[in-house]
């Protein structure tokens, strides 16, 4: 069998969502787990990863290596040591291997996790209309990472362990990562400047004498998942995608949530906070907290946004930028 290989991104890109391409690993993989055998075979949402569903019963994930390699890890703990414990419904573990042997500096194995399959669709699918729904879904979401905030860590755990250590490197990371994307922004230039500068003054943004919190890291529309029911309500069904599930600050997972499920809608937010905990708990801070890890959080939300609300680029500092998206 052929090792799947991709000479660039935009090579993988082009394929990763190709069910005809993967269906050969797929049954490859259904040949010895001894589940049936594959009689339909399709594309899951896009992602990061290739993701299909079989059968319309299990889903298969694979790894690629292309934008590091601690996903399938991550999940994969996630499976094993965290979600026997979580009260969220959540698909479970069904098996897990690679396509290949995993040798030191060889070739991608192209690691997988298989699961069982959640009903329903994604809210981003959904497209509800319905005045309640946004509510009722900020709600839902504040009830799943209480769950997550509230699990318990391992502290023997090599890669979900109850430490600092990975949260402040990912940080660190990401303060050097994301400047050329802020030089490039098309703003006004006092904004740029301040945003530049905050980089390189921004204090830590948590506080190390707490304990950090188990985060799901990429809670957004298309990670919760529903049943559409006559008159356009949707039943809650669960929540999937642990590939970015890490350790650090609750405060970390509202940027995904806010830009990614709410659409920046700071009632939506009050809503979130009010069932999570309340917004008397967040601290006189919590703006330009929240402001920081949206500079630092994993993929660009800040350029996506001013994709999408044009009318941003005319804010004229960094204050104005922090207040619209975060003052409550």
């Amino acid at each position: 069998m052929m090792r799947p290989a991709f000479p660039t991104i935009e090579a993988y890109g082009r394929t990763f969502t190709n069910a005809a391409f993967w269906r050969p690993y797929v049954e490859y993989v259904w040949s010895f787990i001894r589940i049936g055998t594959v009689h339909d075979c399709k594309a899951g949402l896009p992602g990061t990863h290739p993701v299909f569903v079989v059968n319309d019963t299990y889903i298969i994930k694979f790894f690629t290596n292309l934008f590091g390699v601690a996903s399938n890890q991550v999940e994969l703990a996630f499976y094993q040591q965290v979600a026997p414990h979580l009260p969220v419904s959540i698909p479970s573990l069904v098996t897990h291997g690679a396509l290949f042997p995993a040798e030191p500096d060889g070739p991608w194995h192209w690691p997988y996790i298989i699961t069982t399959r959640l009903q329903g669709v994604s809210i981003g699918e959904a497209h509800l209309q319905t005045p309640e729904f946004p509510a009722e879904a900020a709600r839902y979401a504040a009830g799943v990472l209480q769950a997550f905030h509230n699990a318990p860590l391992h502290s023997d755990s090599s890669i979900l362990d109850a430490s600092w250590q990975g949260f402040a490197a990912l940080l660190s990371e990401r303060r050097q990562a994301i400047r050329p994307a802020i030089e490039q922004l098309a703003i006004a230039p006092t904004l740029r400047s301040e945003l530049l500068a905050r980089l390189d003054t921004m204090p830590t943004p948590y506080d190390t004498s707490k304990t950090p919190r188990l985060l799901h890291g990429d809670l957004n529309r298309d990670h919760i998942l529903g049943v559409v029911r006559e008159g356009e309500s949707f039943a809650f069904t669960g929540v999937i995608d642990f590939g970015d599930v890490k350790v650090g600050d609750p405060l970390y997972d509202l940027v995904p949530l806010h830009f990614g499920l709410f659409a920046t809608d700071k009632t939506l937010l009050r809503v979130f906070l009010d069932t999570y905990g309340g917004v008397a708990e967040l601290g006189s801070d919590f703006a330009q907290r929240a402001m920081d890890y949206t500079l630092l959080y994993e993929s660009d939300v800040l350029t996506d946004w001013l994709d999408n609300n044009p009318e941003g680029r005319a804010i004229a500092n960094l204050a104005a930028l922090q207040d619209r998206l975060w003052r409550i």
